[in-house]
């Protein structure tokens, strides 16, 4: 992808070994990945959600939370994802772990 996105930026249009040139392919990727993530949510909201439904599982959108949930989320992210993913500080005081 990176590669046939540089060739189309600088005007390249040598063709590939099937004689099609990066705009082609570049097209008929995204046609091909539209088509997959379409299938997906198909899936998703068709056959996994309404299934989960039917065994108590629910997921509701944020603006249908309630004040306890918020405030549980919020909890939770600052609790347990926040600190997984700050960057952390490294300096010669404070060098990257050697495991």
């Amino acid at each position: 992808m990176a590669g046939l996105k540089h060739q189309v930026a600088l005007g390249d249009d040598t063709t590939a070994a099937d004689g099609r040139l990066p705009k082609a392919v570049l097209a008929e990727i995204s046609q091909l990945a539209h088509a997959q993530i379409d299938r997906q949510y198909q899936i998703l909201n068709d056959t996994l959600l309404p299934a989960l439904e039917t065994q108590g599982l629910r997921f509701r959108r944020r603006d249908q939370w309630t004040d306890e949930q918020k405030a549980w989320v919020k909890a939770f992210f600052d609790n347990e994802i926040m600190p997984v993913i700050s960057p952390i500080g490294l300096d010669p005081s404070h060098p990257f772990p050697a495991w």
